[in-house]
């Protein structure tokens, strides 16, 4: 996104100026509602120093252009006065229209010098920061190319051409709920493209090519499938241990590998009954070993108010008194769950739920357990 002239950017880095703010406004926000798919937004901006010389440049050659330019394509040319000049004083007017026309434009191009780009934050709570690169070229194509080489592969690799199978493994683990033993492809996606945590890819065709990458493995950390059939609980064109061919479809699925092996399992044979007993045989007595134990409790589960006056002491203390016990137990396995109930009288602004909405997607809050009523 090209920012305009008007909101130029001073300093080198990623500092606060009028650019700065109007980036993080459109990051923020689109109309009312909450901007998507951020991580895939760079924006260019006007240095102040440079944009004083493309202004300067530019003035000269319109000054030129009315003196030299063609009185039959443009109507700011001075026909007057170029009726008072002799042919060599048309033709140096017009070199000079000409080279003055061009510097404005190298000088144009080189005024859109600072590019400005979403990253995590270090702060928490904070949806994200910004970045920077400085574009330095002053003979170079036209600004979105010049920005996309700089961030491509090529340049800084800011955006990425190429994701391996085991970073993107890596990644799935973070965002991959617990309780769903697939996720849509489309969803993968999706989840590239909007938290700024996650690299930056060049498109689609680099997801996909690390999915390739990682189901090629001999211990894959996923299995793919074509769909998924609610009704009879199974996987359409299901591949373990190897990559599928062709494009994939927007309906793919990735399949937590327990879940794929279980159905690539042959069914084990239905077990027999007993025998039935022949005429006059004894029954065996079925051998009694006594009073079974009652099963020691495995589970425990609990929920508490904290206090919001000194919420940090009163969950110290639970961790201490309650978790730290719990996890004295050999292989306990301990989850908290945190939950947030809020209540506005006269209810909660669009400015307000955009930036909660916000800043839940980033800290991972469950999107199925999260949201305003």
């Amino acid at each position: 996104m090209i920012v305009g002239p008007a909101t130029p950017h001073s300093g080198r880095g990623a500092g606060k100026s009028t650019a700065t703010e109007v980036v993080t406004d459109t990051l923020m926000r689109r109309g009312n509602g909450q901007r998507s798919f951020r991580n895939t937004l760079l924006f260019v901006a006007t240095g102040e120093a440079q944009l004083a010389t493309a202004c300067d440049a530019m003035r000269r050659a319109l000054a030129w252009e009315s003196i030299g330019g063609d009185p039959h394509q443009d109507k700011r040319v001075d026909k007057r006065l170029q009726a008072q000049m002799t042919q060599a004083q048309l033709a140096d007017a017009g070199d000079k229209f000409k080279n003055n026309s061009e510097g404005a434009a190298r000088a144009v191009r080189a005024a859109w010098s600072h590019v400005l780009f979403p990253i995590e934050s270090t702060e928490p709570g904070k949806p994200f920061d910004l970045d920077h690169l400085a574009l330095t070229a002053r003979e170079r194509a036209g600004v979105p190319t010049a920005v996309y080489e700089k961030a491509s592969a090529k340049g800084d690799g800011i955006i990425k051409d190429a994701l391996g199978g085991e970073t993107l493994a890596t990644r799935l683990v973070e965002l991959w709920p617990a309780d769903r033993p697939h996720l849509p492809v489309a969803q993968v996606a999706k989840w590239f493209a909007t938290y700024v945590y996650l690299p930056k890819l060049r498109d689609r065709v680099v997801l996909e090519t690390a999915i390739r990458d990682a189901l090629a493995k001999l211990d894959p950390r996923f299995a793919y499938a074509e769909s998924f059939d609610e009704e009879s609980g199974k996987y359409a064109g299901l591949l373990w241990q190897k990559a599928p061919l062709g494009p994939m479809a927007q309906t793919v699925l990735l399949v937590r590998p327990e879940v794929a092996i279980a159905q690539q399992r042959p069914t084990p044979p239905r077990e027999l009954g007993p025998t039935p007993l022949e005429d006059g045989a004894d029954p065996v007595s079925p051998i009694t070993t006594g009073p079974t134990p009652s099963p020691q409790p495995r589970r425990f589960f609990g929920s508490v108010e904290i206090d919001m006056v000194r919420p940090v002491k009163a969950f110290d203390a639970i961790l201490s008194a309650v978790v730290m016990e719990l996890r004295r137990s050999k292989g306990a396995k301990v989850k908290l769950t945190l939950e947030i109930e809020a209540d506005a009288e006269d209810g909660f602004s669009e400015a307000d739920i955009g930036v909660v909405r916000d800043n839940a997607c980033q800290l991972k809050f469950k999107t199925e357990s999260t949201g305003f009523e």
